[in-house]
């Protein structure tokens, strides 16, 4: 074993003790530091973290590369730009965040994914989500990879299977990169944004299913199963 890898292992040995320490008590922060800016999650909301030969995995979130991470701190570092990543808010009262970075599988940019919701006793009350685009040329693409489309008589539907409670299982036949088939986007921003509401199928659950509809509907591989409308 080199002596990078045992570093690595200490780093990672040292990092899950402070975050399970931090989520018995106080709400924390930690910080991921590379080039310029940092990636802030709130520790509470942190369920793992993985490290890997070349990668260190938060939760679901895409890995960050490990020769591109400067270090990770659990205070705020004054001179780098701080983005917002994960969970924010309060699950139980009050407004909730959910916010990542994805790339587009086909072309390969990246956009900015938020979901903002509203809680109330534990349970959501509102629900939207919002995408952003460096430019509306992306924007377009985006719009135009349509998992599914009743109109075109695709003999495929796009799946992702969700576990929403006890050996409940919940597939939601997706219509984009980020949303089911029931929720639909409005363009804002002069092509830079687009808007969907989502509170039709998230209103009325617990938030601890909307934790993993969220992240399953953006995380979780996508299953192509027959459509049983499909008409030869």
């Amino acid at each position: 074993m080199t002596q990078k890898t045992t570093m690595k292992r200490r780093v990672l040995y040292i990092l899950t003790a402070l975050v399970l320490c931090l989520n018995a008590g106080a709400q924390g922060r930690l910080y991921v530091c590379h080039h310029d800016s940092c990636d802030a999650y709130e520790t509470a909301y942190i369920n793992s973290i993985t490290f890997s030969y070349d990668s260190i995995h938060i939760d679901c979130q895409p890995p960050y590369a490990i020769p591109q991470v400067d270090s990770i701190v659990f205070v705020k570092p004054r001179s780098l730009h701080m983005e917002e990543r994960g969970w924010w808010g309060n699950m139980t009262e009050g407004e909730v965040r959910f916010l990542t970075v994805l790339t587009d599988s086909t072309y390969r940019f990246n956009y900015h994914v938020r979901f903002t919701i509203t809680a109330h006793d534990g349970f959501c009350q509102t629900a939207f989500c919002e995408l952003a685009f460096d430019d509306a040329g992306q924007c377009k693409l985006f719009r135009e990879q349509r998992y599914t489309d009743a109109s075109t008589n695709d003999p495929y539907i796009y799946v992702k299977g969700t576990l929403t409670g006890p050996r409940k299982f919940e597939a939601w036949v997706m219509g984009s990169p980020v949303l089911p088939i029931e929720c639909t986007w409005a363009e804002a921003g002069d092509g830079l944004l687009l808007h969907s509401d989502c509170s039709a199928v998230l209103t009325g659950r617990p938030m601890s299913e909307v934790r993993l509809l969220v992240e399953g509907w953006l995380f979780l591989p996508t299953m192509t199963l027959t459509n049983p409308n499909y008409q030869e």
